[in-house]
């Protein structure tokens, strides 16, 4: 697919994953800390027309994040 359409956007369109991040929740008792990964999924998705003078490009993303101790 050519994605010169997309102008800037296209460079996102891609599987990006990360696997080192921390969520901090503050608890009564403490901090408590839970490593996670996460998965996000930029897709081309076509164009529309906006008010019929006007074509635009759309990127649709997903984002998936899981905890590591129990995904």
């Amino acid at each position: 697919m050519n994605y010169a359409a997309y102008g800037p956007l296209a460079s996102i369109i891609d599987t990006w994953k990360g696997d080192s991040g921390m969520d901090v929740a503050p608890e009564s008792d403490g901090i408590e800390q839970n490593p996670y990964y996460e998965t996000l999924i930029c897709e081309a998705a076509g164009d529309v027309k906006n008010a019929e003078t006007q074509q635009l490009w759309v990127v649709r993303y997903r984002q998936e994040v899981r905890r590591k101790s129990n995904d």
